[in-house]
């Protein structure tokens, strides 16, 4: 299941949210590194070692490595 890293809505798309698709209830963005699988939520950072740095993770980037969390 994919959710919002922020409130925890299930975001029903079938493929990746585009660069700046938004939560249906918060409207944060989804295609952010808060929302990736490659997101270390321990030490804030990427990581997956071929993805360019992102200085604020919760704004939406265009990262080809984002892969939505699947919880």
């Amino acid at each position: 299941m994919k959710k919002c890293y922020k409130c925890g809505t299930e975001w029903e798309g079938q493929t990746s949210p585009g660069t700046k698709a938004v939560c249906d209830k918060c409207m944060e963005y989804l295609h952010s590194c808060r929302n990736c699988r490659y997101f270390d939520n321990k030490r804030f950072f990427c990581s997956n070692s071929l993805a360019d740095r992102v200085f604020d993770t919760e704004k939406f980037n265009e990262c080809d490595e984002f892969r939505f969390t699947e919880t």
